[in-house]
């Protein structure tokens, strides 16, 4: 009995200190808007940092919607989709440029998915954020600033 108490605190500590740990299914509807927004903020960081790392500084401002959006889409393979309501976390410079916006599912936290300032990014209604970083995001599925002086800053 002693021995399965270890082991469980163990899995606690483990689960606790898991680098992942805002990619849970949370419900943001039942957090009230300040922990929502932490966790937002949190989870789009570690989602920008996963997938354009080049795309992060410590001086960008985050913007978070204040409203969840409803997703309307226009292919098939995502009408499942359709009406869903998700956050979006904007990553900005001190002049007002978005560097990156992950779009954050409302009922269970997940990412939905990363835009970089050019348009590029990556969905993840097909494949999900978790699955992504269970196998491990290549270096050559990162997007990286080829140019950083065409940017602006």
């Amino acid at each position: 009995m002693r021995k399965m108490k270890k082991i469980i605190l163990f899995a606690l500590i483990l689960l606790w200190f898991s680098p992942h740990s805002y990619a849970q299914k949370t419900d943001l509807r039942k957090m009230g808007s300040v922990q929502r927004n932490e966790y937002l903020v949190k989870l789009a960081k570690e989602v920008v940092m996963n997938f354009g790392p080049d795309y992060y500084r410590e001086d960008l401002i985050p913007n978070v919607s204040k409203e969840p959006k409803e997703l309307r889409v226009g292919y098939s393979r995502a009408q499942k989709y359709v009406g869903k309501k998700y956050y979006t976390v904007t990553f900005r410079d001190r002049e007002g440029y978005p560097w990156s916006s992950v779009d954050i599912w409302e009922k269970t936290g997940e990412p939905m998915g990363i835009t970089f300032d050019g348009g590029s990014g990556y969905n993840f209604l097909f494949r999900s954020y978790r699955d992504w970083i269970k196998d491990g995001v290549k270096e050559e599925e990162k997007w990286k600033r080829e140019n950083d002086s065409q940017h602006h800053h």
